[in-house]
């Protein structure tokens, strides 16, 4: 802080007023962002692959609805799928835009063509209120390289619960 102080005063008492704030604004407004799974060089994700075999994963059901449940509830899904594609098939990470839905296991080995896997994921509506919608995005050597898939649920807080209860 020492240093900064006095390089602030070398520079003024220079006239480099101009050339001080040039530098610190420099770097302004430049917001460095996350690299995604998208980006990743993955030559099986191409969409022009020609005759080289590529794995592919294809969910059975890509879209669940847990319906109406108590918030505070956990519920489990378990996202069943297929290697559609002529290659063994990597999954690299499963993730999730919020730390409420968890993806708990997924095939760890390859799945080979033809064979089947399941991912299971855990939504937790502790402290969540109405329409909650969540995606699960899969990273694969595949075709697509992300493979996305999504969870449903209105959540509400026991009062509203016992409330829709006794109106039917």
């Amino acid at each position: 802080m020492v240093r900064l102080k006095k390089l602030v005063a070398d520079l003024l008492s220079k006239g480099l007023v101009f050339a001080f704030s040039a530098l610190l604004l420099s770097g302004c407004g430049e917001e460095k962002k996350a690299t995604g799974t998208e980006l990743i060089f993955n030559p099986h994700s191409a969409s022009d692959m020609g005759d080289q075999k590529v794995p592919k994963l294809v969910f059975e059901e890509a879209e669940h609805d847990f319906g109406v449940i108590s918030q505070g509830e956990k519920v489990k899904m378990v996202f069943a799928f297929t290697n559609e594609g002529d290659a063994p098939l990597l999954i690299f990470d499963v993730t999730s835009e919020c730390g409420c839905t968890i993806p708990k296991t997924w095939p760890k080995e390859t799945v080979l063509p033809g064979e089947d896997g399941e991912i299971e994921v855990t939504f937790d509506s502790e402290g969540k209120q109405g329409e909650q919608i969540r995606e699960i995005r899969v990273a694969t050597n595949g075709n697509p390289g992300v493979v996305r898939a999504v969870i449903k649920a209105e959540v509400i807080v026991p009062n509203q619960l016992n409330n829709l209860l006794k109106q039917k």
